[in-house]
C-alpha cells in the first residue's frame, strides 16, 4: 500500500465544491488547511504509479483545481509488503564459489 499527501490549490470561489469532488475520488481523504485556496489531499493505492496517474489525471482534471503537488510519499515497509513470501535460501549463490 502506498500513501501520498498532496497540496491542492483551488479557485477561491469554489473551495467547498472542489473539496467535495476530491473527497469523492476512490481512496481519497481531504484535509482542511488554514491557507486560503488550499486543500490537503491524502491518496491511498496499490502502487506509486497508480497514484501518480490518479494525481495527474483525476485530481488535476477536477473542475476548480488550479494545481496539485505531491508533498509526501509513504511506502509500506518491505517486510509488510512481502508478508508470506519466502526469501531465497541463498540470494547470492556466486558468493559460495
Amino acid at each position: 500500500m502506498v500513501t501520498i499527501g498532496v497540496l491542492v490549490r483551488a479557485e477561491l470561489g469554489s473551495i467547498g465544491e472542489v473539496e467535495s469532488r476530491l473527497a469523492a475520488l476512490d481512496g481519497a481523504i481531504t484535509i482542511e488547511l488554514e491557507e486560503r485556496g488550499s486543500i490537503g489531499l491524502v491518496l491511498r493505492g496499490e502502487s506509486l504509479d497508480q497514484l501518480y496517474e490518479k494525481l495527474r489525471g483525476e485530481v488535476q482534471a477536477t473542475r476548480g483545481v488550479l494545481a496539485a503537488w505531491p508533498v509526501h510519499v509513504q511506502l509500506e515497509p518491505m517486510a509488510e509488503a512481502n508478508a508470506g513470501v519466502e526469501p531465497p535460501l541463498n540470494p547470492n549463490p556466486e558468493a559460495e564459489e
